[in-house]
């Protein structure tokens, strides 16, 4: 079978009860939905304890549609379900772009560098300080006008 028609079939269901067992998942799910074909509790690795939630794998897409369609806002055990579709492991959804810093993009060391652009608008402090010397340079120096004449 291909990625996307295993991840079409299956669902995440979170904000589940500690105590839920698969056979319990499984019941809930095949009454409303459809035949389901597998569930995996997800378990914390040192003390294996459930983490509250599970995946939840139809036997085909259409029946993890309905699924999605049918039991939100089901409350089990006390408790209202999150259910969503399964994205692939290792995949996000799209990041929404955000807006330009206004010191420009971070290199990747993780600091500002500044773009020409953005350069030329807003002095950084060495440039404000190279003005300051050299203004105060100029105060402090004869004129040159005076030196030549002599």
């Amino acid at each position: 079978m291909t990625e996307k028609s295993d991840n079409a079939k299956k669902i995440f269901v979170g904000n589940l009860d500690f105590s839920v067992t698969t056979a319990d998942i499984k019941a809930l799910f095949e009454a409303s939905a459809g035949p389901v074909e597998g569930v995996n509790i997800r378990k914390d690795r040192v003390t294996k304890q459930p983490k509250g939630f599970a995946f939840v794998t139809f036997v085909n897409a259409d029946d993890a549609q309905r699924a999605l369609d049918v039991m939100q806002n089901t409350v089990h055990r006390g408790r209202l379900l999150s259910i969503k579709p399964q994205i692939a492991r290792g995949k996000s959804k799209p990041k929404k772009k955000t807006k330009a810093s206004l010191w420009g993009p971070k290199s990747q060391d993780g600091w500002y560098t500044p773009s020409s652009d953005t350069a030329d608008k807003q002095p950084t402090q060495q440039t404000k300080q190279a003005t300051a010397d050299d203004e105060t340079q100029k105060i402090d120096s004869p004129s040159t006008e005076a030196n030549t004449t002599q």
